[in-house]
């Protein structure tokens, strides 16, 4: 264990018991305090980044991260909890140079913003902080943009008597599209994003709500000022980049491309068995297995939003029009395969086409909402179905 892991350590112990026995910490008048803002990661859990508050007080030795965004792995029942909204985040205090190391690391940078706060109100700050960092008070229920690690640090700034006025002007985007500046390098979770959450996250966000991301939280506190007996003062003294590093790409195939690829291949061998109805290459790629694949895996995503729906409080994930083209009922109708002069499925197929028709005109009248890599994905069922139809 380094001199950091230690230093951390010890201070981590003292925290953690001035807490429990309701002391204070004085701080010397050196103290100072700062937002650091940590870039995205390569985890779907730190890929919109992190922030975190940085209490430096070099008379006492101290150098500490306070960090709102901690969650325990071991928790039970983790994934049904994440998805639920119902995971327990809690207030973490680590060691400052430790934070640097393991961000270096993860390639992500680290911007620091230095607050402008007098002795008084750095007192105030920490006497706050240690409040809540008690057992009884450390834990919080997350939301994704109402409540977390970002949002929470506005907040603790406002309960010690900080009097700091954010900019709340409108932004003219909405939480979809501030999400999206993070995922354009990784199509694969742009894509999932925009399939999981649903309208409520499309509402035009003002400045002040839009610092539920690290990032716009660091542009609120550069435009943010504290009132004070002479007016009012920059919240921010200086900035610094602790972490200079480049993100590491993520080579991963686009979506649209793929689905684009499976639409052309299947309508370039469906029409094809006709003339080379002896290539085994043909057989294979038309076999019915490819149907009960396709509608299988279709199925379960719409399952999946399903219970997203109606198992978990949060409205951000209720009346997903995904499941217009995600059926759950693909599932079982694959097993179903091939269902040859069956009535039911005439009817199925049928109705599955209309859905299809109302997907793609929710593009022209929502094209915020839906996903474009969806559409070659939607015109893929829509033909393997008329296939189907054709051949029934």
């Amino acid at each position: 264990m380094n001199i950091f892991l230690k230093t951390g350590f010890f201070i981590a112990l003292l925290f953690a018991y001035a807490s429990v026995r309701g002391q204070g910490i004085t701080l010397s008048p050196q103290a100072r305090f700062s937002l650091l803002t940590v870039g995205p990661g390569d985890e779907l859990y730190s890929a919109f980044g992190h922030s975190a508050l940085r209490l430096q007080d070099a008379r006492q030795g101290i150098d500490i991260a306070f960090n709102y965004g901690t969650f325990d792995f071991n928790t039970d029942n983790f994934y049904v909890k994440f998805l639920r909204g119902q995971l327990p985040y809690m207030l973490s205090v680590q060691n400052t140079p430790t934070l640097l190391a393991d961000a270096a690391e993860s390639h992500r940078y680290v911007w620091e913003q230095e607050m402008n706060l007098t002795p008084v109100e750095a007192q105030r700050l920490i006497d706050v902080l240690l409040i809540n960092y008690r057992p009884e008070n450390r834990f919080y229920a997350y939301h994704f943009y109402n409540d977390n690690c970002a949002t929470r640090l506005g907040q603790v700034l406002q309960k010690a008597a900080i009097r700091v006025r954010f900019d709340s002007s409108a932004t003219g985007r909405s939480y979809r599209h501030m999400l999206h500046t993070y995922l354009y390098a990784r199509p694969w979770v742009h894509l999932g994003i925009d399939v999981v959450l649903t309208i409520p996250i499309d509402v035009a966000a003002n400045r002040g709500q839009a610092m539920f991301l690290p990032d716009s939280l660091a542009a609120g506190f550069a435009r943010a000022t504290i009132a004070d007996s002479t007016g009012s003062r920059s919240l921010v003294r200086a900035n610094r980049i602790l972490n200079d590093v480049a993100s590491r790409p993520h080579p991963w195939p686009e979506p649209l491309l793929l689905f684009t690829f499976f639409l052309v291949l299947s309508i370039a061998t469906s029409f094809s068995t006709q003339k080379m109805n002896q290539g085994w290459l043909v057989r294979i790629l038309t076999h019915a297995f490819w149907d009960r694949l396709l509608l299988a895996a279709v199925g379960l995503v719409g399952f999946i939003l399903l219970l997203l729906w109606v198992a978990t409080p949060n409205a951000y994930m209720a009346w997903n029009l995904n499941l217009l083209w995600a059926l759950p009922t693909h599932f079982v109708v694959a097993w179903f395969l091939p269902a040859k002069g069956q009535l039911w499925f005439r009817y199925y197929a049928w109705g599955t086409l209309a859905l299809a028709a109302v997907v793609l005109l929710l593009f022209v009248l929502l094209p915020t909402y839906l996903n474009v890599a969806v559409i070659p994905l939607v015109l893929l069922l829509a033909f393997r179905f008329w296939r189907m139809l054709i051949i029934t």
